[in-house]
């Protein structure tokens, strides 16, 4: 499936759905930053994600400094924000919520 890039309202839907996740100043990307209580719940998190990303085949940019995650979303092909993006944001929400302190 050919990834569609989201319109500005659709941009604007996913921050308003989802007010953990920032916006860059272009509205390109979204990035979030979970706390954890320890490297092996941070890691475990990071696990979970990278499953979900190759179902999806959309993968996240991301640090982990013990438990701390920071993810961004974006997609390169289209330089913006897209609907795997939007697929994937509230999902990475979901597994991270479970496990946060």
């Amino acid at each position: 499936m050919k990834n569609q890039p989201l319109s500005h309202a659709e941009i604007d839907d996913l921050f308003e759905a989802n007010p953990m996740w920032d916006a860059d100043k272009a509205k390109r990307s979204a990035t979030a930053h979970f706390t954890f209580k320890n490297f092996q719940i941070a890691f475990a998190v990071m696990t979970e994600i990278a499953l979900l990303a190759e179902k999806y085949d959309h993968h996240p940019e991301w640090s982990n400094v013990y438990g701390r995650l920071s993810i961004t979303m974006t997609s390169h092909d289209i330089k913006g924000l897209s609907v795997k993006d939007a697929n994937m944001i509230p999902l990475i929400t979901a597994i991270a919520d479970r496990h946060q302190k």
